[in-house]
């Protein structure tokens, strides 16, 4: 009887393990130029190669991906919570086929995703977001022609700051789609766009957006040159909510429009903005707002604002 117990426990037991991954995911693991893609890769002894391997098979939901050494790691598709960060170790590339989107971001509502010090080099869109509850990133540079759309389909959050973006056609897209919002705050960015037709620096887009919640960015310390837009603020769909755009202490210059607000419920306040070398200073359109606080500095007569009291 002893005997019979004791080979139905080390048979449940073989099952277990059986059933068991080969080893737990790690809240943190290491990329390296000089890595590989394996089974059990990801200490900093033993890194993995790419950004995806390690999404895929390494790193816990809400785990920290860490670069060891300068290289190109890959394109990546992020599906949960996650942090990818270089501490100034050199360039960490994120590349892509042509016109493939170098980094795309479908995750859970609840799952925030963080990303320090990446270069994104495509000949596409560096950043789509499609889901999850936020997007955050700081010290990182755009070579790309679009630099990163933010498309959520719930109420998301978006930061982006100490950033640079060049050769841009689309610098920063928030366009909520059908049933999101935008929370968004860009801070200390430079954009340096192509300066061709339909190009922009920083839009707030609503066209497709359905759902009642107000979106609202803040652009702060930032600098736009050469787009046909330089900042814009599009109405949503219907009108059903405002898109609120912010520009405080920031300029546009050599765009053909300097800022932009187009729609109903589009809206756009100015604090200590300058616009300069623009042939069309401020573009107001179908019912949409430009709100002045009457501090700006305009290279000409800028016709269509509404001003309102500083307090």
């Amino acid at each position: 009887m002893i005997r019979s117990r004791f080979l139905g426990a080390a048979t449940i037991a073989a099952l277990i393990f059986a059933v068991s991954p080969a080893h737990a995911l790690l809240s943190r693991a290491w990329v390296s130029g000089h890595g590989t893609d394996a089974a059990g890769c990801g200490a900093p002894g033993a890194p993995c190669r790419t950004f995806q391997y390690v999404h895929d098979n390494i790193i816990a939901p809400g785990g920290e991906i860490d670069v060891l050494d300068p290289a190109g790691y890959g394109a990546v598709i992020i599906t949960k919570g996650i942090s990818i960060v270089n501490n100034d170790v050199g360039e960490a590339g994120v590349q892509s086929s042509s016109g493939a989107v170098g980094m795309t971001i479908s995750a859970g509502e609840g799952d925030a995703v963080y990303l320090k010090g990446l270069t994104f080099s495509v000949s596409a869109t560096g950043i789509r977001f499609n889901s999850g509850a936020s997007l955050e990133v700081e010290d990182c540079h755009f070579i790309t022609v679009g630099g990163i759309d933010f498309l959520p389909t719930t109420t998301s959050s978006l930061s982006v700051r100490h950033s640079s973006f060049a050769f841009s056609v689309r610098g920063i897209n928030m366009a909520p789609q059908a049933g999101g919002s935008v929370n968004a705050n860009i801070e200390t960015v430079r954009i340096v766009g192509e300066g061709i037709s339909g190009s922009f620096g920083i839009r707030l887009d609503g066209s497709q957006a359905t759902s009642s919640t107000p979106s609202m960015a803040t652009v702060v310390y930032s600098r736009q040159i050469y787009d046909s837009a330089g900042f814009s603020a599009i109405g949503s769909n219907g009108g059903a909510a405002q898109m609120n755009l912010i520009i405080d202490n920031s300029s546009a210059s050599g765009d053909t429009v300097g800022i932009a607000a187009t729609g109903a419920g589009a809206v756009v306040r100015l604090y200590q903005a300058i616009v300069t070398n623009s042939s069309s200073r401020v573009l107001t359109q179908n019912g949409a707002q430009i709100i002045t606080y009457g501090n700006n500095v305009m290279d000409g007569p800028a016709a269509g604002m509404t001003s309102a009291p500083l307090q």
